[in-house]
């Protein structure tokens, strides 16, 4: 049974089960409901449990765990080039086990409760944040249509209340209630913005992967806590090479960019760019070799072991290069010894 692969389909009601040994030998498909899954996956002896990376997936693995089983999620892109004919969930199973023996397949790591719930509190707060802001553009809308008119965004909130409180203006009364309605929501949604703020910036504080993503430059505890919530295992370098590579290559075309040294014209005068993203495709190949610039190669240092070390594949990075600072676009951002983590500009990008 150490040879042995299950595939499961994942749904709401009935889960698909595919059987196979590693050498691709199909031992069983099955349908089994809800309450008949852990019931037969119990009764397995000891194997590799391969499911999609897709709703209540993390809760799944967890469970297979505790019954004494390896588990591994795979991302449906991954899975999708491997289903044979008619796409159904018998095929998904299937192709989920295939994809699974590819030697050179990534996985998607597993979460933890805490790490769920902690991504829970970011997202309900953005989530806020984004009807907030529906209610400001609807009042921002409708003062409109009655010969008001007021920029976009939330800093000239106070200006809109302030019309909708003066008596003297010419606002319907209905228009003038259905307003206050709306800046009441507002306030409501700030109030309960501020409340979440106030709990990310705790659960921030109280994580260790957290405290070392804020020494990051342009990372602050919501970031920090969003990128914590991705990975946490430290094993999976593949995982993290995308992201590592990306902030120590922003970071270094920054320093470039600043410089001159990278997108002068054929004066010699240094291209301006509005952002070291935009241009670091375009100079790739001059960077891939950095001993032409800097006498060594390049270096992803304190940034990039911090990234690292936060396990963070294709995070959502809410400050991008151009934020990293005067002193840090300055520095050739060269650590020492254990704190200096080298990566070619290339591979990593």
């Amino acid at each position: 049974m150490k040879d042995m692969m299950i595939g499961v389909d994942l749904a709401k009601n009935v889960f698909q089960v595919h059987g196979a040994l590693r050498t691709g030998e199909v031992q069983f498909r099955k349908k089994l409901t809800r309450k008949q899954f852990p019931a037969f996956m119990a009764k397995q002896e000891p194997c590799l449990v391969i499911f999609e990376a897709c709703g209540s997936a993390h809760y799944w693995a967890r469970e297979m765990e505790t019954l004494g089983h390896e588990v591994k999620l795979i991302a449906p892109q991954y899975a999708r080039p491997f289903v044979k004919r008619q796409k159904n969930d018998a095929a998904d199973a299937e192709a989920i086990v295939i994809a699974a023996r590819q030697p050179e397949m990534r996985f998607v790591e597993l979460k933890t409760v805490e790490q769920q719930s902690r991504a829970a509190v970011f997202r309900g707060r953005e989530r806020l944040v984004y009807q907030r802001t529906a209610d400001v553009n609807a009042l921002r809308a409708l003062l409109y249509e009655h010969g008001h008119v007021f920029p976009a965004g939330i800093r000239y909130l106070d200006r809109m209340k302030a019309l909708v409180e003066d008596v003297a203006s010419e606002l319907p009364g209905l228009i003038r209630e259905e307003c206050q309605d709306l800046v009441t929501q507002i306030a409501e949604k700030t109030a309960r913005i501020i409340e979440r703020t106030a709990k990310l910036k705790t659960l921030a504080a109280q994580s260790d992967r957290a405290r070392r993503l804020q020494t990051m430059p342009g990372v602050g505890p919501l970031t920090a806590v969003a990128v914590a919530s991705v990975r946490t295992r430290h094993g999976a370098v593949q995982e993290r090479a995308r992201l590592c590579g990306m902030v120590g290559s922003c970071a270094q075309a920054a320093f470039f960019w600043r410089k001159g040294t990278v997108g002068a014209d054929d004066k010699g005068r240094s291209g301006r760019y509005s952002t070291p993203l935009d241009h670091w495709r375009n100079v790739a190949t001059e960077l891939a070799g950095a001993t032409q610039y800097c006498g060594r190669e390049l270096a992803v240092t304190h940034v990039g072991s911090q990234a690292q070390d936060a396990g963070c594949d294709r995070a959502g990075q809410q400050d991008g290069p151009a934020a990293l600072g005067d002193a840090d676009e300055e520095r050739r951002l060269q650590g020492s010894g254990a704190g200096r983590d080298r990566m070619n500009f290339m591979l990593n990008c």
